[in-house]
């Protein structure tokens, strides 16, 4: 019995040594990836001015609210490439929704990247709706959607949200001509002036609070501004000055997700590759003992062959 349990677990223990590394080189990389069956809500909330179209005039600062909804597209995505839409409804809680989005984004499962495939083919450059998996204490580009154009999302201190650890990262997008526009010169202060050619700015500080292991988003902010100038650049109108942060609620629900992703895949990356070889060599001496010892019991335990008798020949 002894020895059967000895050669069970060098056999065992050769698993384990081996199962590692393959876990470690072959498997991580092929679960290390963002999933593309998403559906979820994210809520942020805080206040602020905009231009209202209905009262031609500027309102607030008001308190304000943001859904965004994603949701995958497994249709079109691929083993290497998630597609997801995000749809954007902001509503001043006291007047009424007043602006509306949608866009979909394409990006590397891995990396976070975006990507131009799967039937999407976005102006986006540099990260979209994630960081790359193993994210580290760097400056990254990141995607402004209103500026159309990457900008640099820099590193600033770790915190931690709502149990994991997070790197806080910062982007600042400077002020940035979107376009020219024709508008009434009576919402810009010419009232004798039929349309008066304007230049729309934006500006933006965008606040990402990144769980490192995954690259998940785990909460994020963000404060814009638009206004509109005329050649000179002198300030004519404020179309937009508002400060908006993930709320509790949607944070606490990205948070119980990603949780279950970093213990799955610590154990897949870090800890059994880890800790398996090492039990595995362990569990191999150990058979091996097993097996020697009975077999030297066994020697022990052997009849002595009794000495050959000498006959004295006949005669």
């Amino acid at each position: 019995m002894r020895r059967a349990i000895g050669y069970a677990a060098v056999t065992f223990g050769c698993v384990l040594i081996f199962l590692g590394p393959l876990l470690r080189f072959y498997a991580t990389p092929r679960v290390e990836k963002a999933p593309y069956d998403v559906y979820d809500t994210t809520v942020s909330t805080g206040s602020g001015s905009y231009f209202s179209v209905k009262s031609l005039s500027v309102v607030g600062p008001a308190p304000l609210k943001s859904i965004a909804t994603a949701k995958g597209d497994p249709a079109h995505s691929t083993a290497a490439a998630a597609v997801i839409g995000i749809f954007t409804r902001t509503v001043d809680l006291q007047r009424g929704d007043f602006d509306y989005g949608y866009t979909r984004y394409a990006f590397d499962r891995s990396t976070g990247y975006a990507v131009d495939c799967c039937g999407v083919h976005p102006p986006e450059q540099g990260l979209t709706l994630k960081f790359p998996f193993h994210t580290e204490k760097a400056t990254y580009p990141f995607w402004d959607s209103s500026a159309q154009r990457a900008f640099p999302a820099t590193y600033v201190r770790t915190d931690t949200v709502d149990g994991l650890t997070a790197y806080l990262f910062v982007s600042q997008v400077p002020p940035t001509l979107l376009r020219s526009m024709e508008v009434p010169g009576g919402i810009v202060g010419q009232p004798g002036v039929k349309n008066v050619t304007t230049f729309r700015f934006y500006q933006a500080t965008t606040t990402l609070w990144v769980e490192p292991f995954t690259g998940a988003i785990l909460k994020a902010g963000q404060h814009n501004r638009q206004w509109l100038t005329d050649g000179a650049g002198t300030p004519l109108l404020t179309l937009a000055d508002i400060d908006v942060v993930n709320d509790a609620p949607s944070v606490a629900s990205t948070a119980d997700r990603i949780k279950g992703k970093v213990w799955q895949l610590e154990l897949v990356s870090s800890w059994f590759p880890i800790a398996g070889p090492l039990a595995g060599l362990l569990i191999l001496v150990c058979g091996m003992w097993l097996i020697r010892s009975t077999a030297r019991e066994g020697r022990d335990a052997a009849p002595a062959v009794p000495p050959a008798v000498a006959v004295a020949p006949a005669g």
